[in-house]
C-alpha cells in the first residue's frame, strides 16, 4: 500500500520523548497575562478588606448575620465534608440546625456547594474563619477575571480596558453592599460565565458556557439564581433584539434553540441542588406572610386598575416584608449611584431611624470614571445611531426608580434590591465599550461627564439633608447615617467627593491622548475600592468577641468532643455558651442545640417553635432556647447541660460559700466530673428516652394560648408532656383506625405549675444603691446578701433601674420561699435593654446559686426562666443589667411547680418506652412491645423524607406503618400492639429524580460538547489532507 503522509512513517514516541517534551514545556512556558491580573485582583482585595484583616487576625467579623450566620456555617461546611470523606456518607438531614432540616433545602442556600469551599475544607479547622477571608479574596479576583474575559470575547475590547472592567465589577459597590451575605459573592463570581453564555450563544451559536454559568449559579446559590435568571433573560432578549438583523430568520430561530438549551442543560445539571432545595423553600412562612400577589389578584377582580398600577409601579403604595411604605425609597437610586458604599444596612449617607435595615437599599456605585463616561457614553450611541441603547437604559432606569422589578425577580412575594448587580453589570459593560474608543471620540465629551457626575452628586447632597430629620425623629424617619446624626460630617464628606471627583476629571484630561490613561483609571478605581472595603468596615461596623471568641470555642469543643466519643446516641445539649450572641454555636462546635438562626431553617417544625416560645413570631427566623423548661428538655432530648463558670458564678460563690455551690439545672441532670473540667460543667439526665415518646391520649388542633411573654410556654410544654398533639384530619383519621387511642374533645391544660402571688406567698422590697455604687450591677458579690440589714427599703424608680436590687422573701419570719426541689419560674421580659441576674441565698444567709442573663443581646427570646434549687430558698435577689430593667411585680412575676407533680407527670410519659435505639446519620432503628396501640412521637423535626419500615418479630410480616407530624413539628406515627421492630430513614425528597436529571444532562453537556470538536475537525480533515498531498 502506498504511504500517504510522511508523518506516518514516523516512529511511536517513547515514554521518554513524551517526559523531554513535557520537561521543554515547562521550561519554555510563559505565565499568561491573566495569571498576573489575578495577582493584581488579589492585591486590590487585600487592600479592600484591610482594616477588617488587620483588627480580626485576618478574618472578617462584619457585624450582625456574616458573623452570627455564615462563619458558624464555615465551620458546619467544614465539619460536613471531612464527615463524608471519613465515613462516605453525606448526612441529607441536618441534624444541628434546629431540631433538624433537610441539607439540601436549608443548607444549600449559605453555599454548600460552593466550590470556593475547597478552601475551606483543605486548611485546619481553627483556620476557618481566616480561610473564608482567603476564599471571600479569591472570589472577588476571580468575579473580576471573569468579568474581564466577557468584555473581551464579547465586545472585543481591548485588554486594558477589559481589565479595568473587570476591577470596577468585582469591587462595585453591589459587592460591597453584601459582604456580610458571604453567600452572595458566589452570584458576583458566576454571573459574567451567563452574561458570556448568552454571547456565545448569540455570536458562534456555543451554548456550553452558559450551561457551566447557570449550573453554578443554581448549585451556590439557588435562591439568587432566581433573580438573575430572570435578569439574564432580560439580557438575552435585548441582546437578541439588537442583533436580529445580523442573521436570517432560520439563524435567529437556531439562536433561540441554543439559548434554551444551554438553559436547559444548566439547570438540568444543577438540578440535585436547586429542585430538592427550592421544592423545600415553598413551605416558608415569608412566601404566606410577605406575599402581595394576593392583593394583585384582588385589585385585577376588583376592577381597581389604579390601585393595581399603583401597587406595581410606586413606592407610595409598595410595601417591603416589614409593611413599611416610603414613597421616598423613589429616590434611592440617586443616592445609591453617586456616594460609595459606606455600609451594608441602608443607604449610604441615610438610615431609617429605629431599624436601620432596609431591604430596598443597595449600592449602585460603578467607580467615578464610569459614572464619568456613562453621559458621553449615552452621546456617542446617539452619534452612532445606535437607538437600541437609550431603550436598554430607559428601561434600567424604570426598573430602579419603580418596586417593579424589586419585587418581579422575587417573584412577587419580597422587595429585595438584590437584583441590582445586574444594572451594574450593564452601565460597566456599556461604558466600556465607549473607553475602548477613547481617544477616537471628541475629548469634549469628557467635560459633560464631569458636569453629570457633579450635578449627580450635588443632588444626593441636597437630597440627604432634605430627607434626613434631626429634630425628634420617630420610628422609620431617616437620619444621618454619619457620626450619629452628625450633619458636619456628612457636608465634610460630599465635599471631599467633589474635590476627588474633580482631580479625576484633571487627571482624565490630561492623560485622554496619552497611553497612561487606562493606567490612571486602574489606578483611581483601586483607590476607590480600597477605600470604600474600609469604609463599609467602619460604617458597618465588626464585632471581634462574637461568638464569644474563638479561642473559648474551641475549648468547648473538646469537651462536646468527648461527650459525643462516649454517648454515640441522639442527643442535644443545652450549653451556656450557646447564648444569643453566639446562637449558632452548634455549628462551631457541632452538636445538637434548641437555638438557631438561619434564614431556611425546618419550617415544619413551626408550630412547636411557636406553642414553647422557641421563637418570636411566625415571620422570625431565629430563636433561642434560655429557658431551661424541665418538660421542655425531655420533648427535645435534652440530654447534656454544660455550663459555664462565668455563667453560674461558681469561684464567686465558693469564695464566700465553700462548698455550697448549686448549678442551675434541671432536677434530672446529675454533675459528671469525670467530663467537666475548670471552665466548663457537665450534667447529665440519665433517665432520658433515647428516642421520644409514646402516648395513648392526642388532641387534634391547635394550643390557643402561646405568648411567650407569659408563661404559656411553660404550661404548653407540661401539657405535651401527658398528650400529643396532631393535625385534626390526623386525628380523625387516628381515632378511626385505632380505638385504643383516645381523642380529646377539649383542648388539655395544666393546673400544677401555679402563679404566686405578691403579699400572699412572698414579699417584695427594693433597695437603691445609687448612694454606694455606679450600678446595683457592679455591687460586690459578697456583699449582696447582707443589702437588706444596711440600705432602708425604698419605693422603684422606674427613670433609674440600673440602681435597683429587689429582693423576694416569704411573708413567714424565719421560713424559706421556696421549698428543696421545687421548680420556680420567672417572667421577666428578656432582651436586648432588659437584662437581668438571679441570686438564691440559703438559711445561712449565703449566696448558694446564681444564674446570670445578662447574654441575651436580643429581642428573640422568650421571658421565661426556670430555675431548679436544690436545697431550701430564704431570699432571691434580682439585678437588672441595663437601663429598662425594670423590677416591679408588672413586670417579674413568678411561678411554681413542686417535684412530686412533675415526676409524676415525668413518670407517666417514660411509662411505656421506645427500646434498643440505634442512630445513625440519616437512620434510626428501634422497637416497641405494646399491649395496645400508642402513638409514637419522636425528637426529629418532620419533613416528608422521613420514612418508617415495620416488621412483625413474632410473624416475620412487615407492617405499613403511615408517618403523621405530631406535637407541632415531629415525625411521630402509630406504634400497633406486639413485638415490632422499626427502621426509620431518611432520603431527600425529589432527589432521587433530581440526580437522574443531572446525570443525564452532564452527559448530553459533554456528548454535545464532544460532538462539536469531533464535527469541528471533520470539517477541518479534507483541508489539511490538500495541504499534505500539495493539491
Amino acid at each position: 500500500m502506498e504511504i500517504l503522509f510522511e508523518k506516518d512513517q514516523q516512529k511511536k514516541p517513547s515514554l521518554a520523548d513524551y517526559l523531554k517534551r513535557w520537561l521543554a514545556k515547562i521550561k519554555n512556558y510563559q505565565i499568561s497575562d491573566n495569571f498576573y491580573y489575578f495577582v493584581l485582583l488579589l492585591g486590590i482585595s487585600l487592600g479592600f478588606y484591610m482594616l477588617m484583616l488587620v483588627e480580626n487576625n485576618f478574618s472578617l467579623a462584619y457585624g450582625g448575620d456574616y458573623s452570627g450566620q455564615y462563619i458558624p456555617m464555615g465551620f458546619h461546611v467544614w465539619d460536613y465534608y471531612h464527615d463524608w470523606i471519613k465515613t462516605g456518607h453525606f448526612t441529607l438531614f441536618d441534624t444541628e440546625l434546629y431540631l433538624g432540616a433537610n441539607s439540601f433545602g436549608s443548607n444549600a442556600y449559605y453555599g454548600l456547594f460552593s466550590p470556593f469551599n475547597i478552601i475551606i475544607v483543605l486548611l485546619p479547622r481553627t483556620m476557618v474563619p481566616q480561610s473564608m477571608a482567603i476564599a471571600s479574596m479569591v472570589k472577588i479576583a476571580c468575579a473580576g477575571l471573569f468579568f474581564s474575559l466577557y468584555m473581551r470575547q464579547a465586545f472585543k475590547v481591548k485588554d486594558s480596558v477589559a481589565r479595568i472592567c473587570g476591577v470596577a465589577y468585582a469591587f462595585a459597590g453591589w459587592g460591597a453592599f453584601y459582604l456580610w451575605y458571604n453567600n452572595y459573592q458566589d452570584i458576583l463570581v458566576f454571573f459574567p460565565l451567563v452574561l458570556l453564555g448568552i454571547e456565545k450563544v448569540l455570536q458562534e451559536e456555543k451554548p456550553w458556557i452558559l450551561a457551566v454559568g447557570i449550573c453554578l449559579l443554581a448549585i451556590c446559590n439557588y435562591v439568587l439564581m432566581v433573580p438573575y435568571i430572570f435578569c439574564a433573560i432580560f439580557y438575552a432578549g435585548f441582546r437578541f433584539f439588537q442583533r436580529i438583523q445580523l442573521n436570517n430568520a432560520i439563524t435567529n430561530f437556531r439562536l433561540v434553540g441554543w439559548g434554551v438549551l444551554g438553559f436547559l442543560l444548566g439547570m438540568g445539571m444543577g438540578l440535585f441542588v436547586f429542585a430538592p432545595a427550592f421544592l423545600a423553600t415553598l413551605t416558608s412562612p415569608k412566601l404566606d406572610s410577605y406575599s402581595y400577589i394576593g392583593t394583585l389578584k384582588s385589585y385585577l377582580v376588583e376592577g381597581k386598575v389604579n390601585s393595581f398600577v399603583k401597587l406595581l409601579f410606586s413606592w407610595g403604595s409598595a410595601p417591603d416584608q416589614h409593611n413599611r411604605v416610603l414613597s421616598n425609597r423613589v429616590f434611592y437610586p440617586i443616592l445609591e449611584f453617586f456616594f460609595p458604599a459606606t455600609t451594608c444596612r441602608s443607604l449610604p449617607t441615610l438610615e431609617l431611624y429605629g431599624w436601620d435595615f432596609d431591604d430596598i437599599a443597595v449600592s449602585l456605585w460603578v467607580y467615578v470614571p464610569f459614572i464619568m463616561f456613562l453621559v458621553p457614553a449615552l452621546i456617542q450611541s446617539g452619534k452612532e445611531k445606535k437607538w437600541s441603547a437609550y431603550v436598554g437604559f430607559a428601561l434600567l432606569v424604570f426598573s430602579l426608580f419603580t418596586p417593579f422589578m424589586y419585587y418581579l425577580t422575587m417573584g412577587f412575594t419580597n422587595a429585595y434590591a438584590r437584583w441590582t448587580l445586574f444594572v451594574a453589570t450593564s452601565l460597566i459593560a456599556y461604558v466600556g465599550i465607549y473607553i475602548d474608543k477613547i481617544p477616537e471620540v471628541a475629548k469634549w465629551h469628557l467635560h459633560i461627564g464631569y458636569l453629570f457626575a457633579i450635578l449627580g452628586i450635588v443632588a444626593a447632597w441636597v437630597l440627604t439633608f432634605a430627607l434626613a430629620k434631626t429634630d425628634s425623629p420617630e420610628y422609620n424617619d431617616y437620619i444621618f447615617r454619619f457620626g450619629e446624626g452628625e450633619e458636619n460630617f456628612t457636608n465634610q464628606a460630599f465635599s471631599v467627593e467633589l474635590i476627588y471627583v474633580t482631580i479625576v476629571y484633571l487627571s482624565l484630561m490630561y492623560f485622554y491622548h496619552k497611553k497612561g490613561l487606562h493606567n490612571a483609571m486602574m489606578i483611581f478605581i483601586a483607590i476607590e475600592a480600597v477605600c470604600m472595603g474600609n469604609f463599609v468596615t467602619l460604617g458597618h461596623g465588626y464585632d471581634t468577641t462574637y461568638n464569644n471568641g474563638y479561642a473559648k470555642n474551641e475549648r468547648f469543643r473538646q469537651v462536646v468532643n468527648v461527650l459525643k466519643h462516649n454517648d454515640p446516641s441522639f442527643f442535644r445539649m443545652y450549653a451556656s455558651i450557646n447564648d444569643a450572641y453566639s446562637t449558632n454555636n452548634s455549628f462551631i462546635n457541632g452538636f445538637n442545640s434548641a437555638s438557631f438562626f438561619h434564614s431556611l431553617y425546618n419550617f415544619e417544625i413551626d408550630d412547636f417553635s411557636l406553642w414553647t416560645g422557641l421563637r418570636s413570631d411566625s415571620k422570625s427566623v431565629a430563636g433561642t432556647y434560655r429557658g431551661k423548661y424541665q418538660d421542655l428538655d425531655n420533648l427535645l432530648g435534652v440530654k447534656y447541660y454544660v455550663t459555664g463558670t462565668d455563667k453560674n458564678r461558681y469561684s464567686d460563690i465558693e469564695v464566700n460559700n465553700p462548698g455550697g455551690f448549686y448549678d442551675n439545672v434541671p432536677f434530672d441532670f446529675t454533675r459528671r466530673n469525670d467530663l467537666s473540667d475548670d471552665e466548663f460543667f457537665v450534667y447529665e439526665n440519665k433517665n432520658l428516652s433515647p428516642f421520644g415518646y409514646s402516648y395513648e391520649t392526642i388532641f387534634n388542633n391547635n394550643f390557643i394560648n402561646y405568648n411567650r411573654g407569659t408563661v404559656d410556654v411553660v404550661l404548653n410544654a407540661a401539657v405535651l408532656s401527658e398528650v400529643a398533639f396532631v393535625k385534626p384530619e390526623d386525628g380523625l383519621e387516628i381515632a378511626e383506625n385505632y380505638p385504643d387511642i383516645n381523642l380529646l374533645s377539649e383542648e388539655p391544660q395544666n393546673n400544677t405549675i401555679a402563679q404566686m402571688l405578691l403579699d400572699v406567698d412572698y414579699g417584695q422590697y427594693f433597695y437603691d444603691l445609687a448612694p454606694v455604687s455606679s450600678a446595683a450591677k457592679f455591687y460586690p458579690f459578697k456583699d449582696i446578701p447582707d443589702i437588706p440589714n444596711n440600705f432602708t427599703p425604698t419605693t422603684f424608680n422606674s427613670d433609674r433601674a440600673m440602681d435597683y436590687f429587689v429582693f423576694w422573701e416569704s411573708r413567714i419570719a424565719n421560713q424559706p420561699i421556696l421549698n428543696a426541689n421545687t421548680a420556680f419560674y420567672v417572667r421577666a421580659p428578656f432582651s436586648g435593654s432588659q437584662k437581668y441576674d438571679f441570686y438564691f441565698i440559703d438559711e445561712n444567709n449565703k449566696i448558694f446559686m446564681c444564674d446570670a442573663h445578662d447574654d441575651d443581646t436580643s429581642d428573640n427570646t422568650a421571658y421565661m426562666r426556670g430555675f431548679y434549687p436544690r436545697k431550701d430558698v430564704y431570699k432571691i435577689a434580682v439585678v437588672g443589667k441595663y437601663y429598662q430593667s425594670l423590677l416591679t411585680n408588672t413586670v417579674l412575676t413568678l411561678f411554681k411547680e413542686s417535684f412530686v407533680d412533675y415526676d409524676t407527670r415525668r413518670t407517666n410519659l417514660a411509662a411505656d418506652p421506645i427500646e434498643n435505639v440505634v442512630y445513625s446519620p440519616d437512620k434510626f432503628t428501634f422497637k416497641t412491645n405494646y399491649t395496645n396501640d400508642r402513638f409514637v412521637v419522636s425528637r426529629t423535626a418532620y419533613d416528608v423524607g422521613w420514612k418508617i419500615k415495620a416488621k412483625d418479630n413474632v410473624s416475620g410480616q412487615p407492617i405499613k406503618i403511615d408517618v403523621f407530624k405530631g406535637n407541632g413539628g415531629f415525625v411521630s406515627f402509630v406504634a400497633p400492639s406486639g413485638d415490632i421492630s422499626y427502621t426509620m430513614t431518611y432520603k431527600t425528597p425529589y432527589l432521587a429524580i433530581s440526580y437522574l436529571i443531572t446525570a443525564l444532562s452532564t452527559t448530553t453537556f459533554f456528548a454535545s460538547l464532544m460532538g462539536y470538536y469531533l464535527y469541528c475537525e471533520n470539517k477541518k480533515r479534507p483541508h489539511l489532507d490538500a495541504l499534505y498531498r500539495g493539491d
